[in-house]
């Protein structure tokens, strides 16, 4: 079921932008999916915001990706949404445990990806797809 909340004055959306909010149970509930390139591990994040905690968001994640699912089993499912999101560019429980434990490989997409689907459903940020795109030259 989707609730659609209809945006009027707001400095940084179109005029009457509609935005779609999925509902389950009665709670608002933010999926994402990533595709990363060639490794081809996609990873399906599903985020939903505590209904006791402002700030606590839970995620579920399926990935293909054995680095990934190793991340996500040692640090767990919950967290804060100020923690993970209102950082610096490379900071936060993600970044600090990829720096430490990932394979070489800074282009991957998957630890933005799980950032941006958190920041949509602790409402930090509007829900608005992001892409990578090679332009070949011509």
């Amino acid at each position: 079921m989707y609730l659609y909340i209809i945006l009027e004055g707001c400095p940084t959306v179109k005029p009457r932008t509609v935005l779609p909010i999925l509902i389950k149970g009665g709670i608002q509930m933010t999926k994402v999916k990533i595709e990363p390139g060639i490794c081809k591990f996609s990873t399906l994040v599903t985020a939903t915001a505590s209904e006791d905690e402002e700030t606590e968001v839970t995620i579920k994640v399926a990935s293909g990706c054995p680095s990934v699912k190793k991340m996500m089993e040692e640090l767990g499912n919950t967290f804060d949404a100020y923690e993970v999101c209102l950082v610096k560019p490379g900071a936060g429980p993600f970044f600090e445990y990829a720096g430490k434990s990932f394979p070489v490989h800074a282009g991957c997409p998957v630890i933005a990806g799980i950032t941006k689907c958190i920041e949509a459903e602790a409402n930090l940020a509007l829900k608005a797809d992001a892409s990578i795109t090679f332009l070949d030259a011509e």
